[in-house]
């Protein structure tokens, strides 16, 4: 599961434990979070699933360490949540002179570049979960924005054209027959 920041993942954490779910679903599925410092999650996440065949859940942020050059394929990846829209701060000084520099070329480019920095970032993290021709993964998008024309013809065209829109939880469970 990708969330866009540290903060917003720490939230759902916090979340989880207040309401006393995390160690019912660390208990379904090991849990692993990506933290700000210099552990190996990744490493500790892949040797859990080698060792024991079993799934884990893996927490990180797009545009952390897990989410840029880390190969997902196969048994590390069969499912790829993406919570939320990375866009990047818009406070960074550096992409406010790139978003006037590019709106000086083209009215309208400074919003464009903004929104292409998100979706790559989202691009960039779905393709670690499929790396070869046999391999795959489900991908869920949590946004309802990833429903809009404008945001889904900016997705990866193998997932666009292969996406649903699921309103209701109980789409969801008749999709996975359960």
């Amino acid at each position: 599961v990708f969330f866009p920041s540290f903060q917003m993942m720490q939230v759902f954490i916090r979340h989880l434990h207040t309401e006393k779910r995390f160690s019912s679903l660390n208990q379904l599925k090991r849990v692993f979070c990506e933290s700000r410092g210099k552990e190996d999650i990744f490493g500790s996440y892949a040797k859990y699933i080698r060792e024991t065949g079993q799934g884990a859940l893996l927490l990180a942020v797009i545009g952390g360490r897990l989410s840029e050059g880390i190969n997902f394929s196969n048994e590390l990846g069969r499912c790829v949540m993406i919570v939320g829209m990375p866009y990047p701060n818009k406070n960074d000084v550096i992409l406010q002179e790139r978003m006037r520099f590019a709106d000086s070329q083209r009215t309208g480019a400074g919003s464009e570049l903004y929104r292409n920095l998100c979706i790559k970032a989202v691009n960039q993290t779905i393709g670690g979960a499929s790396r070869h021709k046999k391999d795959w993964a489900v991908v869920v998008f949590a946004d309802c924005r990833y429903s809009q024309s404008s945001i889904l013809s900016r997705i990866t065209p193998w997932i666009a054209s292969r996406s649903q829109v699921i309103q209701r939880n109980e789409e969801i469970l008749s999709l996975i027959h359960i």
